[in-house]
């Protein structure tokens, strides 16, 4: 029988985003979750190939490679120039 905390933990690294109100209900920030390389190449609008080539740090769950989105924000901040 699976814990509540084990399918916590599963909604975490799932592929698929978890809601506003999942998120609020878990007591997690939005710039916690973990995603996989598909989902974070959504997000930058990038490759699979070009987040592997970034280097990102990742979170290794068993086979899966998984992403903070803390991670991914702070490089787009950091990559974000306005123009004069």
């Amino acid at each position: 029988m699976k814990s509540d905390t084990f399918a916590s933990i599963m909604a975490l690294v799932a592929d698929d985003p978890l809601t506003p109100i999942q998120t609020r209900q878990m007591g997690v920030l939005a710039d916690d979750r973990l995603v996989g390389v598909s989902e974070a190449s959504r997000l930058l609008d990038v490759s699979p190939q070009t987040i592997r080539r970034i280097g990102f740090p990742v979170v290794k769950v068993g086979r899966r490679v998984l992403y903070r989105t803390r991670d991914l924000h702070a490089y787009i901040k950091k990559h974000t120039y306005h123009e004069s």
